[in-house]
């Protein structure tokens, strides 16, 4: 069954299509739903008048924006009936919710109003993105920004997190996103923290040609609906119309609504993406590289010219360092999932080989981690980290489609396989030779079990208060030398919640410091995690973080870094 798959890689290979998403039809309700909604034949609703790109009222009262289209897809799938009650403001909005004069409205999932009132689960998620004055760099983190004066928007959700997390910034609160954008268009803030969807629109809205985003942070919000609590069936009834809409529909809707280079779409083909950012780089070197000829005929300074060309190279490599980040799976996809955990993901350069997945199956109790070390750093690590998604997407959605059990051994060997077969690197004479190390860690609940595999990627786990090292198999993948029918090992193990596993690529075991300038080595990153097992998941990567400043001292990084830690509970059946 599996060779089918590595046959539909290279299907896929040649038609550039990557992207296995299709349109839902009618949802499946219950006799009981169906009931409830004949009783309840138009459900009152109503939300921000003025949070476009959201949602908004227009002049004739006609409800508009992003969630506007959501509902009436909602509506096509379902029984469901909109009465969409006009407000005047946000306030009044809420008094309509308190005094049941409507039954929903839209809301933010980290929303006062959850200790009141149910909630579905998140329709759309969106990063909180920093935007800065016109010619400020490519910013990775806010741990850039530690000396500068922040916008925030006053009583937002994610401001409380944002300020507990670095309480010694310049944080100044403003009324709202309007009053923010001027402030760094004129210079009286360095920077404003904001959600993706709503910085956006209003720059193109206010036509501020000189704010732009320059990056993203670690935080984000989650957009859902608050239902009043005599309204119990509908939460179910809408979670399973959310479900219905697909990444690529929810993308199409975000797309019409707003226009920012920045804007992340992750569902589209990753193979055009990894053409477009070659084609882009290529087109920018060539072209600087042709004016720079011209000028220096000219007696034009080389130096200036040459600063200009690795500007351009810098300003395309930071956009894909943006593309990248769309890959990596919001903290908040592994939180819902495990007990505890945490996800350190630092690439050396802009852009690294370094990746990690996550997708829980059909049945939400299984779930699938890979965590990937690709060749090389920077561009060259980058493309095949997009290459590599491509596969582990069509390996899951596979998976789900058949109903597969997922064998962790078996999918290493189909990507050992399939890349090999997608770089042209079958024999010794193929002009590239890339490839990656892996892990790959499945976990179902019910059954309180974890499958692990690796290639040159260990498993680290503590149990009853002792650390464990389970080695893995010592075969890369994909390389001109790899062995296509290699058989990788399965390692299984029982679970319970008292036990801590770990996942790191080569990084920071090989980090140089210390007195002596060595690398870290696993024996001492085993002690690190061993010491520090009592602590919070999120306590141990901060632990991580300061150990691996101080051991490197003023060695250079050496590598890409990615280490992820959790704890899972297992459920009864």
């Amino acid at each position: 069954m599996y060779r089918i798959i590595i046959l539909s890689f290279l299907f896929i290979s040649m038609f550039l299509h990557a992207d296995a998403d299709r349109e839902g039809g009618k949802i499946n309700l219950t006799q009981e739903e169906l009931h409830w909604i004949e009783e309840h034949p138009d459900i009152n609703f109503t939300g921000d008048p003025n949070w476009l790109p959201f949602e908004a009222f227009n002049s004739e009262g006609k409800y508009i924006g992003i969630i506007a289209d959501l509902l009436d897809i909602i509506e096509s799938r379902s029984p469901l009936k909109f009465k969409k009650i006009s407000t005047k403001s946000w306030e009044e909005s809420l008094g309509y919710l308190k005094s049941g004069k409507v039954d929903m409205l839209t809301e933010t999932t980290d929303s006062m109003l959850r200790s009141k009132y149910l909630f579905t689960q998140p329709i759309l998620p969106n990063p909180i993105v920093i935007m800065m004055y016109e010619g400020n760099p490519y910013i990775p983190s806010l741990r850039q920004l530690a000396d500068k004066k922040i916008a925030l928007i006053r009583e937002y959700g994610y401001v409380a997190k944002i300020k507990e997390k670095y309480p010694d910034y310049h944080f100044y609160e403003v009324d709202n996103i309007q009053a923010g954008l001027f402030g760094v268009a004129e210079g009286k803030y360095d920077a404003m923290l904001a959600t993706m969807a709503l910085g956006s629109y209003t720059i193109k809205n206010l036509q501020l040609s000189n704010v732009r985003v320059v990056g993203r942070t670690q935080f984000q919000t989650q957009i859902g609906f608050a239902v009043s609590r005599g309204y119990t069936p509908l939460v179910g009834i809408l979670n399973k119309a959310i479900n219905s809409i697909n990444e690529q529909k929810k993308q199409e809707i975000m797309d019409k609504w707003v226009t920012q280079e920045y804007v992340e779409k992750i569902d589209y083909s990753l193979i055009w993406q990894i053409a477009a950012i070659a084609l882009l780089i290529i087109s920018g070197t060539l072209f600087w590289s042709w004016r720079l000829k011209k000028e220096i005929a000219r007696r034009i300074i080389l130096e200036n010219k040459l600063a200009q060309v690795n500007r351009k190279i810098t300003d395309s490599i930071e956009f894909a360092a943006i593309i990248q980040q769309a890959f990596i799976p919001e903290h908040q996809e592994l939180s819902l999932f495990f007990e505890d955990c945490f996800t350190l993901w630092e690439p050396r350069d802009i852009v690294g080989g370094d990746i990690y997945f996550f997708d829980r199956l059909n049945d939400k109790d299984q779930a699938v981690l890979m965590v990937i070390d690709c060749t090389g750093h920077g561009v060259p690590g980058a493309f095949v980290t997009m290459l590599v998604k491509t596969l582990a997407r069509n390996l899951i959605s596979f998976i789900n489609k058949e109903n597969e059990e997922v064998d962790p051994a078996k999918l290493l060997t189909i990507i050992n396989s399939s890349l090999k077969h997608l770089l042209k690197q079958h024999t010794k004479k193929s002009l590239s030779n890339a490839g990656l190390d892996a892990a790959i860690v499945s976990i179902d609940k019910k059954k309180h079990r974890l499958i692990y595999a690796g290639a040159n990627i260990p498993l680290f786990y503590k149990k009853d208060g002792g650390m464990t090292m389970i080695k893995a198999d010592h075969h890369s993948l994909g390389y001109k030398t790899s062995n296509a029918d290699f058989i990788f090992k399965n390692h299984s193990l029982t679970f319970d919640e008292t036990m801590q596993f770990y996942l790191t690529t080569d990084g920071y075991i090989d980090q140089n410091g210390g007195e002596k300038g060595f690398p870290m080595g696993k024996k001492q990153f085993k002690t690190l995690l061993e010491t520090h097992t009592k602590a919070s998941m999120e306590e141990q990567k901060t632990i991580l973080e300061e150990k691996l400043i101080a051991y490197q001292g003023d060695e250079d990084r050496n590598d890409d870094i990615t280490i992820i830690g959790f704890r899972c509970k297992g459920v009864d059946e």
